[in-house]
């Protein structure tokens, strides 16, 4: 009787070690393995440059080709994967290509979150956001009614709003600062100063058959009746 009185007394002083024992401490980390949620956030993105995509992520030879996408040519990004190559690793973008085209992939260095059309009279390009900065060493390259890539955007001091810009104008690159009110992102605009470049490019490039010469002065003559920045470029290069 004395040793079964003992026993439930011990049972009873060891019953909070047991319960115990089955709770997680606070901050405890839990051994339960979770899947890695993504931080990608699905937008819009555009190619730097006429680009191809691919149906798997990794070199053109691995996936087999979809479309080849043009410059400015907005598409939504739904998946981000990185890929071994050699000793890098490639980020890839999976992006929705409308039409039958459906789903492809494309290497992130060839997208940018933001293009424009360089606006205005007259383009001042900075090397830094400041109407006191010194201007770009690539400034006298920019030029109205070419289409950029939006790098970032800035506030000064005194409440200014600031784009930093990249872009080509014929085979001479440019990169620097602009007043923001410089650069329109109208999709409109942005579509025919594609067509002006790629008529541009067009007229530049030896082996060009005859129609597509032809239809690439009539872009051109058709662009130059505008009263605008798209205008003005196009009245440049009408001479050709």
């Amino acid at each position: 009787m004395k040793k079964s009185l003992i026993f439930k007394v011990i049972l009873i002083s060891l019953l909070p070690l047991f319960l115990h024992c089955g709770e997680k401490k606070e901050g405890e980390a839990t051994t339960d393995k979770q899947e890695p949620k993504s931080d990608f956030v699905s937008k819009v993105y555009y190619p730097r440059y006429s680009v191809a995509a691919y149906n798997e992520p990794g070199p053109a030879k691995k996936g087999g080709w979809v479309a080849t996408l043009n410059k400015a040519e907005g598409v939504k990004g739904i998946a981000s994967k990185k890929v071994e190559e050699g000793k890098n690793e490639v980020e890839y973008i999976q992006v929705e290509i409308p039409g039958a085209s459906g789903e492809a992939w494309i290497a992130s260095r060839h997208l940018v979150d933001s293009m424009g059309v360089l606006v205005g009279e007259k383009v001042t390009l900075y090397s830094r956001p400041s109407l006191m900065a010194n201007l770009s060493s690539t400034a006298t390259s920019a030029s109205v009614g070419i289409l950029v890539e939006v790098l970032q955007s800035e506030t000064d001091t005194d409440g200014n709003q600031w784009s930093e810009v990249r872009g080509k104008y014929g085979e001479t690159w440019f990169k620097g600062w602009v007043v923001s009110n410089s650069v329109s992102t109208d999709l409109e605009l942005m579509r025919d100063a594609a067509f002006l470049e790629r008529s541009v490019a067009t007229l530049a490039n030896e082996k060009s058959t005859e129609d597509q010469l032809r239809m690439a002065r009539e872009t051109l003559q058709q662009l130059s009746e505008r009263d605008d920045a798209i205008g003005t470029q196009a009245k440049i290069h009408f001479g050709y």
